[in-house]
């Protein structure tokens, strides 16, 4: 549903924009068939890789979809979003393919900072102390087949999520503590700074929205941006002020100032 919830907030955003609009109308009905047509008549791309090495990957409504959610992950990555919408309908799955390949290269490369897999061992011991630690492979797929959401993404979502969060839980040794206080929510009256990203598809804003209930003196601002939002100038300023003095709400005048540089169509 947070997948979900992205691509809706970013197809609005488009729409709202007048040269985004007139660049790429209807993006919720070209979107909606392109992932039909997809999950019909997958497309074989053939792909070559970084070794000189041709791949074939067959494009489906699952591996486009998980193309287009890493592509909101980090800063402004969610502006490419309709361009990349546009540009699969019109035929062009090479992007797609690429992603997928890269993905499934990195699952099996040798850890390495180079390729950002040297973390690989600190990120399954917190996944799986957090996630692990209540469920189980077949209570996630028993979620995920329950959400109200597209049929693709209920067959994306527990492949996405099982392959990089659950699965290795089954063989990394991590015993949650009872109680689990990785995993409870905290309540604080200490000053907190809340950024959250419009359009983050890992920790959405209705997340934060939740936790900001239990932070009474938190301030809490919706920037429009992916996963990652520290990097823009907009949130470091905001942190500086907050840092500065905690307990005054930082100018945030320039999250109104920030606008998406859409990718748009050569001319």
């Amino acid at each position: 549903e947070s997948a979900a919830g992205v691509v809706r907030a970013v197809f609005a955003a488009c729409a709202a924009d007048p040269v985004c609009e007139a660049a790429y109308p209807n993006l919720d009905a070209v979107f909606s068939d392109l992932l039909a047509q997809l999950r019909q008549a997958p497309v074989p791309v053939t792909v070559t890789d970084e070794a000189g090495q041709e791949h074939v990957v067959t494009v489906d409504d699952v591996k486009f979809f998980h193309y287009v959610y890493d592509s909101t992950w980090i800063g402004d990555g969610f502006a490419s979003l309709p361009a990349m919408v546009y540009g699969a309908a019109q035929g062009d799955l090479l992007p797609a393919a690429q992603a997928w390949l890269d993905l499934v290269s990195s699952s099996h490369s040798p850890v390495a900072a180079a390729n950002g897999s040297w973390a690989r061992g600190l990120t399954y011991a917190t996944e799986c102390l957090q996630e692990g630690s209540k469920t189980d492979l077949a209570a996630v797929i028993a979620a995920y087949e329950q959400a109200d959401v597209a049929p693709t993404l209920r067959d994306w979502a527990p492949a996405y999520h099982t392959l990089e969060n659950i699965s290795p839980c089954e063989y990394w040794n991590v015993t949650p503590p009872e109680p689990n206080v990785a995993i409870e929510p905290v309540t604080s009256d200490l000053p907190a700074l809340m950024l959250t990203g419009a359009f983050d598809p890992a920790t959405p804003p209705s997340l934060s929205r939740a936790a900001a209930e239990r932070l009474p003196n938190s301030f809490f601002y919706e920037l429009p941006a992916g996963h990652g939002l520290i990097l823009t100038e907009c949130a470091l300023d905001l942190i500086a002020q907050f840092l500065a003095d905690p307990t005054q709400a930082p100018d945030s005048t320039c999250i109104g100032e920030m606008t998406p540089s859409w990718v748009l169509p050569e001319k």
